[in-house]
């Protein structure tokens, strides 16, 4: 199946930057279930602890 220029698909269709995505979004997603696992382990299953830390620990990125 040929994808047009303008879609927006189009980019997958090289074979470099195919990997390369699916390589960063096997990355990212180990990455978020190890932050989740970290505040299980840290806070608990309390919600109202949980949003802190969350916040917390994002915030240096965002700054």
């Amino acid at each position: 199946m040929r994808l047009s220029a303008d879609s927006a698909r189009a980019p997958l269709a090289v074979r470099v930057f195919r990997a390369r995505w699916i390589a960063q979004l096997v990355s990212h997603t180990g990455t978020w279930m190890r932050t989740v696992g970290a505040h299980w382990l840290l806070v608990g299953h309390s919600a109202t602890l949980l949003t802190p830390v969350r916040t917390a620990s994002t915030l240096p990125v965002v700054l």
